[in-house]
């Protein structure tokens, strides 16, 4: 049974549990941004083959030489907005990297003219390709959008992220400014 002493040095030694316990699952919640992420730095993607927006194929190896961001995302996803406004400000800053916008669309829900939409609105120099059948999304352990992957001029992973709402802006950035500045990694 508690005594009212008792009580308070128990809220006491309480208080420093909860709050270690709430930095803790914000701090390793973060840390966790691309938990089912397979993708991984290092894998090397050169051969990867896309289907674009408008049935081309695009083809990772085409793009040797250059620095190639991927960005998966989705015409609902708001942080994919926020993203994609990044993005086109950081392609500028970094002239010869190419993006491509991997839409992350249900079959049943893609709808060319909105993703066209969207994209006019963003305002980007994007590739734009479809996921088709959520091919890699499975593959890759996509778990949340947007997920972002930085590939060097050889299609090799330097970066990937699931989730830009935390430390990505940084991230991206700092990764670019290497690769640009010392080429392949």
């Amino acid at each position: 049974m508690f005594r009212p002493e008792n009580r308070e040095d128990s809220v006491r030694k309480i208080i420093p549990v909860v709050i270690f316990l709430a930095a803790f699952s914000l701090f390793s919640q973060k840390a966790t941004l691309s938990w089912g992420l397979t993708l991984k730095e290092g894998d090397n993607l050169r051969d990867l083959s896309l289907k674009g927006l408008g049935g081309e194929e695009i083809h990772l190896a085409s793009f040797d030489g250059k620095v190639v961001i991927l960005t998966f995302w989705s015409t609902w996803c708001s942080r994919c907005r926020e993203e994609m406004s990044f993005l086109k400000k950081i392609s500028r800053s970094f002239g010869d990297v190419e993006i491509i916008a991997v839409n992350q669309e249900a079959e049943e829900d893609i709808n060319i003219d909105e993703i066209r939409n969207f994209l006019e609105e963003m305002g980007g120099n994007f590739h734009v390709a479809l996921d088709e059948g959520y091919r890699l999304w499975d593959r890759f352990g996509i778990n949340a959008l947007p997920t972002t992957v930085i590939l060097d001029e050889r299609g090799t992973v330097r970066f990937a992220e699931s989730n830009f709402y935390f430390a990505s802006p940084e991230k991206i950035e700092e990764t670019l400014t290497k690769l640009c500045k010392t080429g392949n990694s």
